[in-house]
């Protein structure tokens, strides 16, 4: 299911690098097809922001972490499916 466009967004994660989705990669980027993903995403919508949580201390943070790591990893393989 994808977010209505012109929504706003929260990003909750536990990896500071994400904190630079807005900006293009480098060759040195963690991650740089998240962060591309991430750039192209913001455009369709009003707000985009991260916020940097520690999951380990709250069971639902770890829930909310492993269902977004899933979901995560299921955009990931579409996205590099789609541009091969």
């Amino acid at each position: 299911q994808e977010i209505p466009e012109g929504s706003d967004i929260l990003f909750l994660t536990n990896a500071a690098y994400i904190q630079n989705f807005d900006k293009t990669p480098t060759a040195k980027s963690a991650n740089p097809d998240l962060i591309i993903q991430c750039i192209e995403e913001k455009k369709r919508h009003n707000s985009v922001g991260v916020k940097i949580v520690q999951y380990h201390k709250s069971p639902l943070l770890i829930e909310t972490h492993d269902r977004a790591t899933e979901a995560m990893a299921k955009t990931r393989k579409e996205f590099h499916q789609k541009n091969k």
